[in-house]
């Protein structure tokens, strides 16, 4: 009876070694994303596309480094790493707020159409 009790704590103790290393990989995976996500904000709201200081200051503040910053067209594409140890990355995109307006002022996303009661 003794070496069944032993083999099933074993195994208990496994299973939670494994449930908790998979929580603390998802939790780092999470503050990856965050990192990338406002590291990619602050890239976008740079006044220069080769500028990143605002990225690379956001990403330290959220305990990553970027890795990559890449300008496609008005998007911008931030690749972090996690400074934990572990290392894990993730990429998160942005758009530069004039991107969302016309040359000539007007909104690329609209119908053409006015609102009732408009101008």
């Amino acid at each position: 009876m003794l070496p069944l009790v032993a083999v099933v704590m074993t195994l208990c103790g496994l299973l939670a070694y494994g449930v908790a290393r998979v929580g603390s990989d998802t939790v780092s995976a999470a503050r990856a994303r965050t990192a990338a996500d406002a590291a990619a904000l602050a890239a976008a709201g740079e006044p220069s596309p080769s500028s990143s200081s605002a990225a690379d200051a956001v990403a330290r503040a959220n305990g990553a480094e970027v890795v990559e910053v890449e300008w496609i067209g008005a998007d911008v594409r931030v690749r972090v790493r996690m400074l934990d140890g572990r290392g894990t990355e993730a990429v998160a995109r942005a758009r530069t707020a004039e991107s969302d307006l016309d040359r000539d002022g007007g909104d690329r996303g609209g119908t053409g159409f006015a609102p009732p009661g408009a101008g």
